[in-house]
């Protein structure tokens, strides 16, 4: 009953108590079943992402790039461009290593050109009868329609005994005109290797028809009387080697097929009618940006009687360039539709279907980048020498057929390796397509969890800002017909390991001296770890010793990829050549280990969490409790003189503060379940039930020491002022600042109490917010980084507002205790004339001296506590001057509450007391 009469008497106080309890209590049911429910919900994100294609990848020595050397970021297929390195024979150890469940090695042997002649119908142009002459100019469009580049041209002659000359050297096509011959159609390509491949001369391309035989005079293309243009599109396609077991494996590439057959482990190059063939897969779709306008323009009579005359070549040119056209229309033709023609063989007829004659292999080198300030990365473009274009197989072709967008700018050298010409020239291998793969149909992973070499599938290049986005039409930036361009394809081009070797002979390619491909043609071995279930450390751990013992048996890099999440990344490029304006792009940069970043994050992150609401709420009841015996210092002293023994003073105190944890708990319990259901968290009964326990051995605890305190009452204590001045520490009294700092060290124990006070809620914020900042900076970028911290982000600002609050709340509480005990002193500089906010100065001075000492305090101890988990950064530091600084002026803040009841003071009562 005494124990129920003091609570009620002193309700404001029990009041307080039992508020700071029940936020304590509810806090940490809600939040502890948030976090719990937030690291379930992220363990399933990280879970369901964690594994890619592969789990390691395995790369020569030294291939790494400045930038992932420096911040462990790798450009999206940026393995594409990496050209051998390591042997046969490494990659065979890799896939004998113990914990191997698939070694999938990759070649990239280099890039070919696909050139493709796209016809086109002219009938309507050409008419019924007579001759007739159609002008062809085409340009090319790359990068949405930005670059533009003028591309092949020609012309169509249509007459009567039309016919090819094969006993001229030149083999021009004639036609009979009377008792002579006059050459209409001449090839205007040189037969050296002068000039370039973009000379005009070698993009102009005549073809001449008889109406009754067909082209040449030989034979009709289609169906007689159809007469045709034809327009050469020419793009690089990567070519690369693979293991078809394994990678069907990997990557399910065999349940991509969409015609022919897929790759069989054994399939080599073999001598097909009389022609050395490499077995190749084929991608089905085009991945090219490019679209081609044709401009078709029927002459006039007068431009044909002048060609009928059979002027030089270069003559014939300069005037058909210059007539007029007496009708034209445009056709538009893309890369999609010339790939389609290419893999039907349209452009070749039967049997010929998939077929490329490599000229040359090229192998462009990665891009390199320049960054400053933390800005957008900047590419470096680079000069392509036009003589890398230079054919030796054939005397009449002298260069390969490269895109006109080849002298756009570009960012990568190119080295070639020429095939081989002179008596070996029979050898220079014919690539055949045996069966065709749709790459978007390859097994797909998750967009949160790619990896460097996602092999069937370009980067994605998006516009970062909305100038560009528009720009781009609001797609993405695709490769386009630059081997040297910024956006490469990926290898959609397939062959086998067995194959390899006739790729890599010096009989077929004039490889260059210092060409590591020929002696270690593999570009990697991806592999994936037998027995690895998800993010637990079981599954990390035998990824790692399977790296380690990858690293043994070969000596070459090794990466743990498995976890890597892609990281948007600013890229700036130039304007070009070609009139693409400057474009600020994104691409989606690979970060590596960003799952177990996430993982031991968010369990350090948890644990403090726990911890420090904890801490924060007993220091927060231990305060409450020891103000609530100090005001009862008279009363104690009193119970002391009747007779009263030091455990029955004990009891009473710790009794008082069961009941106030009793109901705090009981209240909590009930309130614990909507609150959690307003913030998106479910907290059953059972685990509600569980703050009535909490509450009351919480309280019970943190009140341990302010009871034990009370058990020493004396009788001398009824007649003690509750404060005495203990402190020798004296300021000569100048004003409200200076007696500030005596009133201070007047009570030197209750201002260290009030600092503590503050410091746990500063350092709270500060641990928590230093933790959250260091976190998004190491994941937070990444997208199954942004997908985590979602989840986890509620949990912590709500766990730091609540332990700011608890902290601030102990510090009032101390500054009302000071009022209470020193109100005399209050009273007696009120009778002497000190007003209202001289004295409100005052109280926030002590405030300002208590609250700066907390704070800084406070936030030295949370870095701490960041610093233990974490290494410290700028922003880290940064954030918690911030909150020391926030903490310092919100004490100020509050101290005007209690200064505010200086007015409702009973000075007269208090003086007579005094």
């Amino acid at each position: 009953m005494l124990v129920l009469r003091r609570l009620v008497r002193d309700w404001r106080r029990a009041a307080a108590t039992g508020l700071t309890v029940l936020l304590a209590v509810v806090a940490f049911v809600v939040l502890t079943g948030s976090a719990q429910q937030s690291r379930l919900e992220v363990t399933a994100t990280v879970d369901a992402n964690y594994r890619s294609s592969y789990d390691i990848l395995v790369r020569p020595k030294q291939s790494k790039t400045p930038i992932e050397a420096s911040t462990g970021r790798v450009r999206p297929n940026y393995l594409s461009g990496l050209y051998g390195g390591i042997t046969t024979a490494q990659s065979d150890a890799v896939g004998k290593v113990s914990g191997v469940e698939i070694s999938a090695p990759i070649a990239m042997v280099g890039q070919v050109f696909q050139s493709v002649d796209v016809p086109v119908d002219i009938t309507d142009l050409v008419g019924d009868a007579g001759p007739a002459l159609v002008r062809l100019s085409s340009s090319e469009a790359s990068m949405r329609g930005l670059a533009t580049t003028p591309g092949p041209a020609g012309y169509v002659y249509v007459g009567d005994g039309v016919k090819l000359d094969l006993n001229s050297d030149d083999t021009p096509v004639l036609e009979k005109q009377g008792p002579r011959s006059v050459p209409v159609c001449q090839d205007l390509r040189r037969g050296t290797q002068a000039g370039s491949p973009f000379d005009r001369q070698n993009t102009w391309d005549p073809t001449c028809y008889d109406r009754n035989t067909g082209r040449s005079g030989m034979d009709w293309p289609q169906q007689p009387g159809r007469f045709l243009a034809t327009v050469r599109m020419s793009f690089p396609v990567t070519i690369a080697a693979i293991d078809p077991v394994a990678e069907a494996a990997l990557t399910g590439l065999d349940k991509a097929m969409v015609s022919g057959r897929y790759l069989q482990a054994d399939d080599a190059a073999a001598t097909v009618e009389n022609q050395l063939s490499v077995p190749m897969l084929a991608s089905s779709r085009s991945l090219v940006d490019q679209v081609d306008t044709v401009k078709l323009d029927k002459l006039d009579a007068a431009a044909v009687a002048s060609l009928r005359q059979g002027p030089s070549r270069e003559a014939a040119r300069t005037m058909i360039e210059a007539a007029r056209p007496v009708s034209s229309r445009s056709v538009t033709i893309t890369a999609a539709q010339a790939h389609a023609v290419w893999v039907e063989g349209r452009d070749r007829g039967p049997g010929q279907k998939g077929i490329i004659y490599p000229l040359a292999l090229f192998a462009p080198t990665p891009v390199t980048y320049d960054q400053s300030g933390g800005g957008p990365l900047r590419p470096r473009p680079v000069k392509v020498d036009p003589t890398v274009w230079l054919s030796t197989v054939f005397v009449n072709v002298p260069f390969v057929a490269a895109p006109a967008a080849a002298t756009d700018t570009g960012y990568r050298d190119i080295a070639p390796a020429p095939a081989v010409g002179g008596n070996d020239a029979d050898y220079t291998p014919l690539l055949r397509t045996y069966g065709t793969f749709d790459p978007t149909k390859i097994r797909s992973f998750s967009e949160l969890s790619k990896l460097p070499l996602e092999t069937y599938q370009p980067p994605v290049v998006t516009g970062s800002d909305a100038a560009t986005r528009t720009l781009l039409h609001g797609k993405t930036l695709a490769p386009d017909a630059n081997p040297s361009g910024y956006v490469q394809n990926p290898p959609l081009l397939l062959t086998t390991l067995k194959a390899l070797p006739t790729l890599m002979s010096s009989r077929a390619f004039d490889w260059p001296a210092d060409s590591k491909t020929p002696t270690a043609p593999i570009s990697a071995v991806r592999v994936r770890v037998a027995g690895v279930t998800g993010a637990d450390p079981a599954s990390r751990e035998r990824i790692r010793l399977t790296a380690e013992r990858i690293v043994k048996a070969t000596g070459l890099d090794v990466d743990i990829t498995v976890g890597s999440s892609p990281r948007p990344t600013p890229v700036q490029l130039p304007s070009t050549a070609h009139g693409a304006p400057p474009l600020l792009v994104t691409e989606n940069w690979v970060q590596k280990g960003v799952a177990a970043t996430i993982t031991t994050a968010v369990d350090r992150k948890s644990l403090t969490l726990f911890i420090l609401i904890l801490v924060t709420t007993a220091l927060a009841v231990s305060i409450s409790a020891n103000a609530s015996v100090r005001s009862r210092r008279t009363e104690l002293g009193v119970l002391a003189c009747i007779g009263w023994r030091p455990a029955l003073l004990t009891r009473t105190v710790l009794g008082e503060l069961l009941t106030i944890g009793a109901l705090a708990g009981v209240i909590g319990a009930l309130v614990a379940v909507p609150v959690g259901a307003a913030f998106g968290t479910q907290v059953p009964f059972t685990r509600a039930a569980l703050a009535v326990p909490a509450a009351i051995v919480l309280t019970v605890l943190a009140g341990l020491i302010p009871a034990l305190r009370a058990a020493r009452a004396t009788p001398a204590d009824a007649v003690r002022p509750a404060v005495t001045e203990k402190g020798r520490f004296r300021v000569r009294l100048r004003g409200p600042a200076s007696m500030a700092v005596n009133y201070v060290a007047r009570t030197p124990a209750r201002a260290v109490t009030g600092a503590i006070a503050l410091a746990m809620g500063v350092a709270a914020l500060t641990a928590l917010t230093g933790i959250t900042v260091a976190f998004q900076g190491s994941v937070v970028g990444t997208l199954l980084g942004d997908a985590v911290s979602v989840q986890v982000r509620g949990a912590d600002l709500v766990a730091a507002g609540v332990m700011t609050v608890i902290g601030l709340g102990c510090l009032l509480d101390i500054l009302y205790l000071d009022l209470r005990e020193q109100g005399a002193r209050y009273a007696s500089l009120q009778a002497s004339g000190w007003r209202d906010t001289t004295l409100t100065r005052l109280i926030v001075g002590q405030a300002a001296l208590i609250g700066t000492f907390g704070a800084i305090l406070g936030a030295g101890l949370g870095l701490a506590a960041v610093a233990v988990l974490t290494p410290l950064t700028d922003q880290v530091v940064l954030v918690g001057a911030l909150i020391a600084a926030a903490g310092i002026g919100l004490t100020c803040l509050l101290a005007v509450l209690p200064a505010r009841r200086l007015r409702t003071l009973p000075t007269a009562q208090l003086l007579a007391q005094e």
